[in-house]
């Protein structure tokens, strides 16, 4: 799982920062960034007005670089999906792969299909999540074709496109590095100060 060399490999990235000529905090924080692909889709929920994801994700560095594989958990407002969504405009809301949902929130069956909204118009039982575009529950390294159907109330929701559940995030490790980076950088290449705001920004 990821964390468990956090320790070394922040001492090294450190390292390598303060060898490197340039922007010290851009260089530490390009280090830090971490991508998290979903990799198969294990349950989902209503839970009140919201549609419950679990997920295992694939962690890799901004080089693509793998790291391990984490389960993450994501809320999408049902009034959100009366049509379809971009990958990129996805309202996901995130929650504890822990504890996903309150107690009482209704299970959904997820049905693995080759043609989503075809399924889920011919789907008897409900609510039901169908999967399309995948291996079974599992969604394509690249995401780009895997969606998610939900039939509920004798319509069809979506389609949600599950690369909508990527993320990209700082290792936690590089915000004490971070006050020690702009220091140098405000040492050694002062006006390179003036960019860190945006940096930080956007690496985060």
């Amino acid at each position: 799982m990821v964390g468990c060399a956090e320790t070394r490999r922040a001492a090294l990235l450190l390292a390598l920062v303060l060898a490197a000529p340039g922007c010290f905090t851009g260089h530490l924080l390009d280090a830090a960034r971490r991508r998290e692909h979903p990799i198969a889709l294990r349950e989902a929920w209503i839970d009140g007005d919201r549609l419950v994801l679990a997920w295992d994700a694939e962690i890799t560095t901004d080089l693509g670089e793998p790291l391990g594989r984490a389960a993450r958990a994501g809320a999408i407002p049902l009034a959100r999906l009366d049509g379809p969504l971009a990958a990129d405009a996805v309202p996901l809301e995130r929650r504890d792969a822990a504890a996903p949902v309150a107690p009482g929130a209704a299970r959904l069956a997820v049905d693995p299909s080759e043609a989503g909204a075809v399924a889920c118009a011919r789907a008897t039982g409900e609510p039901v999540a169908v999967v399309s575009g995948g291996d079974g529950i599992a969604i394509r390294r690249d995401g780009a074709a895997a969606v998610l159907v939900l039939r509920t109330g004798g319509r069809c929701l979506g389609p949600v496109p599950l690369a909508g559940l990527a993320a990209c995030t700082t290792a936690a490790w590089a915000w004490p590095l971070a006050v020690p980076a702009l220091l140098l950088d405000a040492a050694v290449v002062p006006p390179l100060l003036l960019f860190a705001p945006a940096v930080i920004t956007v690496g985060d």
